[in-house]
């Protein structure tokens, strides 16, 4: 946050500015994503211990959500290792 704040600051082009703020909105977008994604995977896995219904959907509908938190997770954390390579 430091350096992003620097970079504002100090800043000479706009293409800067863009890049800050998209990589700002990332940073903070991400995380609010995935605790929205994790908020409808536990609903939906409420709806199979409280339903008579087919519980199948709802489990699925949980593990699609699931499955998207935990690939944003391995991007993140392999993001390092690549950025080690290049």
């Amino acid at each position: 946050m430091v350096l992003a704040l620097l970079v504002l600051v100090m800043s000479r082009h706009p293409a800067e500015l863009v890049i800050v703020s998209v990589l700002g909105l990332l940073y903070v977008g991400l995380p609010v994503w995935q605790g929205m994604l994790l908020r409808e995977a536990g609903e939906a896995i409420g709806k199979v211990a409280g339903s008579d219904e087919d519980d199948q959907e709802y489990l699925a509908s949980a593990f699609r959500r699931l499955r998207a938190v935990f690939v944003v997770e391995l991007v993140l954390a392999l993001w390092p290792l690549v950025r080690g390579l290049l």
